[in-house]
């Protein structure tokens, strides 16, 4: 179980970290680009509005297996805690939301608003119950703005 689930909902995936008295910092990889410039963006904008926390961020260059590859290294300094919190936050915010209109229940009888007063699940059949209910979905891709 991933320290940081918000981050990896939001396609970054720490790899490494470490922590000192006024520094901390994590080694990403970045599995949705999309995602990524938006928290970098946000990131950035947060850390220029307050001057209790900073965050440096460049790339770590490696070698696997002779191939060149690299990963994100987020540098947090001062009160790294309330950056690291931030960098959470904004991954919450990043993250597509999906909203549902309506759902009713698998094999009612008839529509919900019925005159008749039917309420309640019943049997389910192999056409998918007596009614002609629909489940109706739609998705909000992309979060928060």
């Amino acid at each position: 179980m991933s320290k940081y689930p918000n981050l990896a909902r939001a396609g970054m995936n720490v790899v490494r970290e470490s922590a000192a008295k006024e520094m901390h910092t994590l080694f990403v990889r970045i599995t949705n680009t999309a995602l990524w410039q938006k928290m970098v963006q946000r990131l950035l904008l947060a850390a220029a509005d307050t001057s209790e926390w900073s965050v440096d961020l460049s790339k770590s260059y490696y070698l696997d297996k002779g191939e060149v590859k690299f990963l994100w290294r987020l540098v947090f300094r001062k009160d790294h805690v309330t950056g690291v919190d931030m960098l959470n936050h904004l991954a919450i915010e990043v993250i597509p939301k999906v909203e549902l209109d309506s759902f009713p229940l698998v094999g009612r009888v008839q529509h919900w608003n019925s005159p008749s007063g039917t309420k309640g699940a019943h049997p389910f059949t192999a056409e998918g119950g007596s009614g002609a209910d629909v489940i109706v979905a739609r998705a909000f891709i992309g979060g928060g703005s």
